[in-house]
């Protein structure tokens, strides 16, 4: 029985097949198409399976983001309390980037023609002032049935003390016009902040339509071609969630893809007893990373994917538009510069053959010499090509030879992905020498020894299949969902006999959802947190509970104070402290395989050699090539070298020495 991951990017299409029996490991990549679900099926292919074997489909999916980045969502409308029409567009009254001056905010996904008020009042304990007006939501109704509205947002003032008004007018949204989608508030995020709750609620009601039709079609697709597995997607939480509840709670899916590879990333890590890794995934896109402390993968509760806020529990991933098929570009001042433009995989770069003229990362590596094929040998990469586009973009108007523009190139697009790693670590007090860099993506591999050497990170572990790794994250998540109830009172007033009520009312609810998704109790566990602060501050810390029965206020005072500490570098432990929101996760445990990768095959360790220029040398290096699965476990060799396998090309630059470890990961430190 197999167990299978797939992973939709930007440029490729990842498949990861493990099977239960026997642990072994086979990846593909495709290039990503139009339609996703044929990319989908172009991968399968790929890898010779046939779905009726299939126990588990875990999918990763760009769909939500896309169609936020997109603008392609359905028309969505929003009601509201009257007056609070316009908070969406208004959000916090502040200017997110200070410096530019052309900066815009992105237009609601709500349009304001679409945005209606009506009467009804709740206050702040809940207690509902004023009924909602029922005669005026049928009037609304009715005009949006009119404009042809495709997705409705509810969200009321304060409905999170109290969801009554908003679950009539769901109710009654549902009976009087079936086909609609209608979205709650209360139901995707009872917490306080009306701007927050409402964008996330109005985000939510945007993707519903498009992750559904989306899902049913790949589902239909799948099970055309012999699948019953069911689909499992993989949420932006680090969790798996079923497809029916994907549907159901669309704005999970936002950071679908990017996940899978942090939590591999954590999984590899406690595998070879490095508790803190630097998680840096590099694709054909995008750059994303993420720390790794003590084998804790962080999650954060606040989110900005396209300009648009999404309070949501998601692992904490900072991105870049920097990949493999970033464009090298003169902007209008004469400065050089790399990304955020991608080439995709429609034309691709230069190198592709597909009718691509700009020049990208890959093109850059391809001149250079460190990488001749993709996917196996399956694209073959077009040198004359990429230096085309190179020297007549690039190096023509800024008088450059070839070579040099080439490798500024590729110094540009190394130094954005350094400074994001500098991002999550430096800035946030973690000194990234204490790490290991785990390098995986299709191009990272070919990146990793270089963006360590500028943070000066001392080890670099790239691991089997590193092209697929995400996919096969997907396979070592457990399921997850994630509750949040505002419960906002001073800790020396709070009651815990109603806070535990609380905790217990939603971690029912989580279970109930689990037993439905298959799990059984004894699989279940539950985690709780409170968010606190001190008095008169606008921002909460997460602070985590061992036990229920073991809560106390001097504990729980401590215990903040500590958190406080360790994220700002400071406490005031004699300021009061306040709690705001109960926080449950509950976690459905996925049984863990040991997977295999494929052996060596044949200790032919040198399978050619290959001039590759490196800035290190400022000169043209005559470099052995290796297939990464003739490398033995325990092999040793010193770079310069290039290491090729399916999924991507390990570059090992000048100073560096490589080793196959026990688990045939490839390990990179530099020699001085």
């Amino acid at each position: 029985m197999l167990r299978i991951g797939v992973d939709v990017g930007g440029t490729f299409t990842d498949i990861t097949t493990v099977d239960e029996e026997t642990g072994a490991v086979s990846s593909e990549k495709v290039l990503t198409t139009g339609d996703p679900s044929i990319g989908v099926l172009n991968a399968i292919r790929q890898v010779r399976i046939h779905l009726s074997d299939v126990k588990v489909f875990v999918h990763g999916t760009t769909v939500g983001i896309n169609a936020l980045i997109q603008g392609r969502g359905p028309k969505t409308a929003l009601i509201t309390t009257r007056g609070f029409e316009d908070v969406v567009a208004i959000g916090r009254a502040n200017r997110p980037v200070f410096f530019d001056i052309f900066y815009h905010p992105p237009r609601p996904l709500a349009p304001r023609r679409w945005r209606l008020g009506v009467k009804e009042r709740v206050d702040f304990q809940g207690r509902i002032i004023e009924p909602v007006d029922m005669e005026e939501v049928a009037g609304a109704l009715r005009f949006l049935k009119e404009e042809e509205v495709e997705s409705i947002a509810i969200c009321f003032l304060n409905s999170y003390a109290n969801f009554q008004n908003e679950q009539r007018v769901a109710d009654f949204i549902r009976k009087e016009w079936p086909g609609i989608e209608a979205t709650c508030s209360s139901e995707v995020l009872p917490e306080i902040r009306e701007y927050e709750r409402m964008s996330t609620t109005v985000i939510s009601a945007y993707l519903k339509p498009v992750v559904r039709t989306y899902l049913e079609h790949l589902e239909g697709v799948l099970s055309n071609e012999g699948c019953h597995s069911g689909l499992y997607i993989m949420q932006s939480n680090g969790g798996v969630m079923t497809s029916q509840v994907a549907k159901v709670m669309p704005i999970q899916l936002i950071e679908s893809g990017p996940v899978g590879g942090a939590v591999a990333a954590r999984t590899i890590g406690n595998l070879v007893q490095a508790p803190n890794v630097i998680a840096l995934d590099m694709g054909g896109t995008t750059a994303k990373g993420n720390i790794i402390t003590n084998g804790t993968l962080p999650n954060t509760t606040e989110y900005w994917p396209a300009g648009y806020m999404a309070k949501m529990s998601i692992v904490d991933i900072l991105e870049i538009g920097i990949g493999g098929g970033s464009i090298g570009w003169i902007d209008p001042e004469g400065f050089f510069t790399v990304g955020p433009m991608s080439a995709g995989a429609d034309p691709g770069p230069a190198c592709y053959n597909r009718g691509g003229v700009e020049p990208t990362v890959t093109d850059a590596n391809v001149v250079l010499g460190r990488v001749e094929s993709l996917v196996g040998g399956r694209l073959p990469l077009n040198r004359e090509l990429a230096s085309k586009a190179i020297v007549d973009r690039i190096a023509g108007p800024l008088r450059l030879e070839p070579v040099a523009a080439a490798q500024g190139l590729l110094d540009i697009a190394i130094t954005k992905v350094a400074e994001l790693i500098r991002t999550m670590t430096m800035a946030k007090g973690y000194d990234p020498r204490d790490y290991i860099l785990c390098v995986f993506g299709g191009a990272g591999p070919m990146h990793g020894a270089f963006v360590a050497a500028q943070m000066g990170i001392p080890k670099v572990l790239i691991p089997p299949a590193p092209g697929t790794f995400s996919g096969l994250g997907f396979l070592c998540s457990d399921f997850r969902h994630d509750f949040v109830q505002t419960f906002l009172t001073g800790l020396e007033q709070a009651d815990f006999a109603q806070m535990e009520r609380s905790f217990q009312h939603m971690g029912e609810g989580g279970v109930e959802l689990l037993k439905k998704e298959g799990f059984r109790s004894s699989d279940i566990s539950i985690l709780h947190s409170l968010d606190m602060r001190y008095v008169g501050q606008a921002h909460e810390v997460t602070v985590s509970l061992a036990t229920l029965s073991g809560m106390s206020r001097a504990g729980l005072k401590a215990a903040f104070h500590q958190k406080h500490a360790a994220i700002y570098g400071h406490a005031a432990a004699k300021e009061p402290v306040e709690i705001v929101n109960l926080r449950v996760s509950v976690v459905g445990k996925v049984e863990k395989i040991l997977t295999r990768h494929p052996a060596s095959q044949a200790l032919l360790n040198e399978k050619g050699k290959r001039d590759v220029f490196f800035s290190e040398a400022q000169d043209w290096l005559n470099c052995p090539v290796y297939d990464r699965y003739a490398l033995p476990v325990g092999h040793r060799l010193t770079g310069p070298a290039i290491i090729e396998e399916h999924t991507s090309t390990t570059v090992v630059p000048p100073f560096y020495t490589c080793a196959i470890d026990e688990f045939t990961n490839i390990i990179l430190e530099r020699t001085h």
